[in-house]
């Protein structure tokens, strides 16, 4: 008979023969891999981001959320203080379109165009009226209205006030009373005679005033200077223009026509 010592190492024996077997015969098991979670959304964003070349529509409310690059100064700016173009829906702080507009305007450009790189679109004036000085617009619009005109027609004079002379029609004309004023300065004017309005004279009365004389005056004087430094005045723009005595001959109308 076996002792009972040799009993218990042999089924210690067998117990570890059975497990190594098991172990190096059963196919591996994958080890799993943990991969790490992302955090969770936020419930409610603080600020909605829109890119300057989208055109959707937004609720009154959401432009104060909403903030758009501006392609000019490369600055976030709430959508509420934005300009949208009308054509092609590129989109701008306002603070930069309005700098952009005087600035051509000052230039003489007539057809400006929008500020978006490659981009064809023309600035409407209706819109830009808003975020531009008032007398950047009447400027632009006198220049537009000037551009289109080439010679001034019967009904066509300009704003007799230095400050403004904005370029008017008679249809422009507000009537008050006898007298007219320019819907541009809102100052009264005579449209038949092209000089401020003359108070208490009538047309005939006050070409034979001592004011009218004046006026004859100082225009004889001015064309004398014109030929005197020979001058010559656009027929498009009716703008006078010097040639630089080193310069070439060829001159082109500040608007594009000539």
């Amino acid at each position: 008979m076996s002792s009972p010592k040799r009993t218990q190492n042999h089924k210690a024996s067998s117990i570890f023969q059975r497990f190594v077997f098991r172990r190096h015969s059963d196919p591996p098991q994958p080890i799993p891999s943990v991969h790490p979670q992302p955090p969770p959304p936020p419930t409610m964003p603080a600020v909605r981001s829109l890119d300057s070349n989208a055109s959707r529509i937004v609720d009154e409310e959401d432009k104060e959320e909403i903030t758009v690059l501006c392609p000019i100064c490369l600055e976030q700016k709430p959508l509420i203080e934005c300009f949208t173009m009308l054509g092609c829906a590129h989109v701008f702080c306002m603070a930069c379109m309005g700098t952009y507009v005087e600035t051509r305007v000052h230039e003489g450009v007539i057809a400006i165009r929008c500020p978006n790189f490659g981009c064809r679109a023309t600035v409407d004036m209706g819109p830009v009226r808003s975020i531009v000085r008032p007398e950047v617009y009447y400027r632009w619009r006198s220049a537009v209205a000037r551009s289109s005109a080439v010679v001034l027609s019967e009904k066509q004079f300009y704003c007799p006030y230095k400050d403004c002379s904005a370029l008017l029609t008679l249809d422009d004309i507000h009537k008050r009373e006898e007298s007219s004023f320019c819907p541009h300065c809102k100052r009264g004017c005579c449209a038949k005679c092209g000089v401020e309005w003359h108070k208490g004279l009538s047309c005939e009365e006050y070409q034979k005033s001592e004011a009218a004389e004046e006026g004859r005056r100082e225009s004889a004087a001015f064309d004398a200077l014109v030929k005197n430094e020979r001058w010559q005045r656009c027929p498009a723009c009716k703008f006078y223009v010097e040639k630089d005595k080193l310069g070439c001959d060829y001159v082109q109308c500040r608007y594009g026509s000539f």
